[in-house]
This record gives C-alpha cells, structure tokens and sequence, in this order.
C-alpha cells in the first residue's frame, strides 16, 4: 500500500485505482479523513508527549511558559487549538 492510501480526504482516481487492485479496506474514519491503516500508527512518542501537555495546561488552567499565549511556543498553540475544535465536537455530538 502507497504512502498516500495511509489515510486521505480525497479520492482520486489513481487512489481508487489501488484501492480496487490491492482490496484495502477503510479502518477508521475521522471527519473527512478515511484511515486504511489503523490510526494509533500515527502516534509517535512525540505526539503523545504533546497529547499530555496540552491535557496538563487544560486541566490546570496554566501555561507551561510564562506568559500568555503569545509567550508559548507556537506547535503549543496549534496543539491546544487542535484539542479545543475537537473538545467542541465532542460535546455537540
């Protein structure tokens, strides 16, 4: 299976293609995202490093830097705005 099988939001033909000649199955879907691989694959030591951090900053309602948002470092930022969108979805649900 191709790199871009992994997981995609856009089916083309080419990936239509494969998907027919090597029979992959979806495993997970996640908004537009289809997963032909499971998803946990995904997740490195680094990833879940961040996973922690931003569930630390909104449990404690702290920063890890000092400052504000602006002081943080920006992968911080998009993390936790990550983890916000999400959090939203799963109440509306």
């Amino acid at each position: 299976m191709s790199d871009s099988l992994r997981a995609l939001s856009n089916y083309d033909e080419p990936l239509k293609s494969e998907i027919r000649r090597t029979k992959a199955e979806k495993v997970w879907r996640l908004g537009d995202l289809r997963f032909y691989e499971c998803p946990v694959s995904y997740i490195t030591a680094e990833t879940k490093e961040i996973i922690r951090l931003v569930y630390r900053v909104h449990e404690t309602n702290r920063l890890l830097w000092p400052g504000e948002w602006g002081d943080q470092p920006p992968w911080l930022v998009d993390a936790y705005d990550i983890y916000k969108v999400e959090l939203a979805r799963k109440v509306k649900q």
